[in-house]
Formats: structure tokens, sequence, C-alpha cells
């Protein structure tokens, strides 16, 4: 079996706002106070309101989508594995999302590595990403 497409990976930029970590929390009834109540948030040693780990989670998807474009395949998420919140993600904060295929299975699923860094260089996301490619 051979994937000679497999190995390409895609970075796509977002910059993301308090209304979408509202509607995030809406939503997902995640409406935990550090997230919605900036006087909340900053008792806890943070800048402002942080966004939810799922929302950030959330946005990468994105980028495997694009990358499902980009190699002409169909696919569902699978899993993920070893998740990481190591830096809180703030509204106005730029995002980038890198999405770098690592290795695939005998069963087609493919293991991606899923970075979220922010504009100054601190990683807020960090895991791996599982997609089950439907065909080759």
């Amino acid at each position: 079996m051979t994937h000679e497409f497999w190995w390409q990976s895609v970075e796509i930029i977002q910059v993301v706002s308090t209304d979408q970590f509202l509607k995030f929390a809406e939503l997902t009834n995640d409406d935990a106070p550090h997230h919605i109540d900036t006087s909340v948030a900053q008792s806890m040693g943070y800048q402002d309101c942080i966004g939810q780990g799922l929302f950030v989670l959330s946005i990468t998807g994105e980028a495997s989508s694009k990358y499902l474009e980009l190699i002409n395949k169909n696919g569902v998420t699978y899993g993920y594995e070893k998740l990481r919140f190591p830096a809180p993600v703030y509204s106005g904060d730029s995002l980038t999302i890198t999405y770098e295929p690592e290795s695939i299975s005998e069963k087609n699923v493919l293991s991606s590595k899923i970075t979220v860094k922010k504009s100054s260089g601190e990683v807020a996301l960090a895991g791996t990403h599982l997609l089950k490619i439907l065909e080759w």
C-alpha cells in the first residue's frame, strides 16, 4: 500500500475572539467563570478570560479538513492522544495551527501531530490527531 501524499503538512492562522469563547460556552455549557468573567479570570492569575481547552481543540478541525482537501480523500476523526494545553488562549490571540502527519497504520488511521502556537511562540495545544482515511 503506497501513500505518496500522506506526508504533506498544513498550517493555518486564526485570530480568536471573546465572542467565540462565549458562543462555545453557550453551545457546550462550559461556562466556568474563568472563561466568561474577567475579574474571576484575573483573580486566578490570568490576564483576562481564557478560551476553553476544547474550543482550542475544536479550531484544529479546520487544519485536518484542509489536509483531506490537499490529499483529495475523505476521512473522519478516530480520536486524539496525549493532548496538552500548556498555555492559556486569550481573546485577540493569533494562533498558528500546524497539522503534521507522522505515520499511517495498516487500517488507514493516520497519526498527525497537531500544534497550536500563539504569536509569542508559546504552545497552547499539543497532541496527536487520529484520522481514519476512508479510502486510498
